[in-house]
């Protein structure tokens, strides 16, 4: 399993590596006799991210693995479609910028969804793909890809043992992973990771320790994936549109049946 926890350079501070920064907290005891404390929290920043020079757009993180977060991000908003599409990206952490370069073929595709305003920003993205049809899993694999899911995250050291998890796989293995204390974000570094490592997300199974939503599903359908298998239960939305596009909703608790919500022929 190629691991997707490396700093993004020399130099880094502490909230770049891991996500956390500290904050002042007051801690009332029953008694009510209260202290001063220091604690790590989630760190959230806004970033303004730049396209090509030209498509603006605003995206709220924790920032730490900002490569694998936004060409995560990139995937599932359907700014990419293939892994050699991203060219490079630069990070200004002074002015909280990233710089990203896409191919020209790319870029003029982009462009027809800039939406002007104050600022230049990136439209919503139609779904243009559909999933892989020829994936489909034994239910004794779904269980195996749980208990390596489970290991996975048991193996994360504290700092990256985060409230979130995404697991890209295949079948009988975990090649990435991305995790977040936002689910969203989880979800865009382990597709990041996927395009950095410049993998085809088809025949691909996304692996989660939350549940499905619909904004889920549409990053999914963006980006290609066949199949996504959680610890819980999908929404009704999300369940609808996965039967739209061909993707296979299940959730495989631990030691419990699996449960499949949409597109049920896969799991053979």
């Amino acid at each position: 399993m190629r691991s997707g926890t490396q700093h993004e350079g020399a130099g880094v501070s502490e909230v770049e590596a891991t996500g956390l920064e500290r904050a002042e907290v007051i801690v009332i005891d029953n008694e009510g006799v209260s202290e001063a404390e220091t604690e790590l929290v989630p760190a959230e920043q806004d970033l303004l991210l730049v396209i090509n020079d030209s498509i603006e757009a605003r995206f709220a993180c924790s920032p730490h693995r900002i490569r694998s977060l936004i060409a995560g991000w990139l995937t599932g908003e359907g700014v990419i479609e293939t892994p050699d599409e991203f060219v490079a990206l630069e990070t200004d952490w002074r002015e909280m910028r990233v710089d990203i370069r896409v191919t020209d073929e790319c870029f003029a595709r982009v462009s027809s969804r800039i939406e002007r305003g104050p600022i230049a920003t990136l439209g919503d993205a139609p779904i243009t793909r559909e999933a892989d049809t020829s994936l489909e899993v034994k239910p004794i694999q779904v269980g195996e890809l749980g208990e390596q899911f489970r290991r996975l995250y048991l193996s994360l050291r504290s700092p990256e043992r985060m409230c979130y998890l995404t697991g890209i796989a295949s079948i009988g293995e975990i090649l990435t992973y991305g995790e977040g204390y936002h689910r969203l974000n989880s979800l865009y570094r382990a597709l990041g990771e996927m395009v950095l490592h410049r993998q085809s997300s088809e025949r691909k199974i996304v692996l989660s320790n939350y549940g499905m939503t619909r904004s889920h599903v549409m990053k999914l359908a963006r980006a290609g994936i066949s199949m996504a298998i959680s610890l819980t239960a999908p929404t009704s939305s999300a369940i609808k549109l996965a039967n739209d596009y061909y993707i296979t909703l299940a959730s495989a608790g631990l030691g419990e049946a699996t449960r499949v919500y949409s597109a049920a022929w896969r799991l053979v």
